[in-house]
């Protein structure tokens, strides 16, 4: 029960026994008034029936701030149950947080990471990518000067065989008068 409501139950009760202590005490009144007239015995008889009621009405009110000790002491005790609890899942909350944070900052280095490996191997393919269109160049550069230069030994050994071939043919003759060196062969 909440202690407001305990208060309030608490407050209507003493009310109530107010207006009873009253109306207690204006029976009680008026019973002395009748116990003027009557009998000594009855007299006494009233006495002890108004302090059973006195006494009731005490018992009743020791009751009743029991049961609001009790209600207020429950009531404080569940507020202090739910502040641990409050506590505990702070903690909590701010061990999840710390280690979602820690996760993302591994996240983040191992990306970093791998960006820069990435970024090195790039740039190592590069380079090879270079240094083998350099050696590429350089083989088609060899390859075509043997190809000119064999050209060239192939052109002059054709020469030389054809002007041995015509000196065969024409023992007698003289060499500026071959057909093939007069027509431009």
């Amino acid at each position: 029960m909440p202690a407001s409501a305990a208060g309030v139950e608490n407050q209507e009760l003493r009310r109530t026994m107010g207006t009873q202590g009253e109306e207690n005490e204006r029976v009680a009144a008026e019973r002395e008034e009748s116990l003027r007239r009557a009998t000594h015995g009855e007299l006494a008889q009233l006495r002890e029936t108004v302090v059973a009621l006195r006494e009731q009405l005490d018992a009743v009110r020791l009751e009743e701030e029991g049961r609001t000790q009790r209600a207020v002491a429950a009531v404080q005790g569940e507020v202090a149950q739910l502040r641990e609890t409050i506590v505990a899942l702070r903690d909590e909350l701010e061990a999840v947080r710390a280690a979602r944070q820690e996760s993302v900052r591994q996240a983040v280095a191992a990306a970093h990471g791998e960006v820069a490996q990435l970024q090195e191997t790039v740039t190592t393919l590069h380079q090879e990518i270079e240094n083998l269109r350099i050696e590429k160049d350089t083989i088609a550069q060899r390859t075509a000067a043997a190809s000119r230069d064999e050209a060239l030994q192939l052109q002059a050994t054709i020469g030389a065989l054809r002007d041995a071939l015509d000196r065969a043919r024409s023992p007698g003759r003289d060499d500026d008068v071959r057909p093939g060196r007069a027509h431009g062969r």
